[in-house]
């Protein structure tokens, strides 16, 4: 059998406990995963100009799929973070703009931004998500104004979806 569910989902639901061994269920009821991803939300009022772009606004740079992850070091230094029961200082960022290629899903001028980002571990060590979470999204923000100037002032409403979040 070949799947790309979870293993869980796979082996519990797909195949069926009463269809494996008494021990291969045993090992997938002890599978733990815990995703490192946080999923930041954004309403924005406008969409500011990339430092790299030079054409028409909304244009190719929010058609896609924009990325921060500057070198192989800035993504090893936001995975020691999270190493360390930490949210990352320089988090990798990938964000998409979907009301740029569908604008009836925000009000007539606003967009809205999906930026999924890595590393945040499930639980962090000395605080909690609850704690974090603001301060984690204001700067997936700021990091992201480091690209595209006046990006922090064009949010209105952000929404921050924490590792525990995303596994209920």
């Amino acid at each position: 059998m070949v799947s790309n569910a979870h293993p869980i989902t796979t082996y519990l639901d797909l195949i069926g406990e009463q269809n494996l061994a008494d021990d291969v269920v045993r090992q997938v009821r002890r599978f733990r995963t815990r995703s490192g991803s946080v999923k930041v939300n954004l309403a924005l009022g406008e969409l500011p100009r990339p430092t790299a772009w030079e054409g028409p606004l909304p244009g190719d740079p929010y058609t896609g799929l924009l990325a921060v992850s500057p070198s192989v070091d800035y993504l090893e230094r936001a995975w020691d973070d999270a190493k360390y029961g930490r949210t990352s200082e320089h988090p990798y960022i990938e964000a998409v703009f979907p009301t740029v290629l569908e604008p009836g899903i925000a009000p007539e001028g606003k967009h809205v931004a999906l930026c999924f980002t890595q590393f945040g571990p499930y639980e962090l060590r000395g605080t909690s998500w609850d704690a974090e979470r603001e301060a984690y999204g204001r700067n997936v923000v700021r990091t992201l104004s480091e690209y595209i100037p006046g990006f922090d002032g064009a949010v209105e409403h952000m929404e921050v979806l924490a590792p525990p979040d995303i596994a209920r």
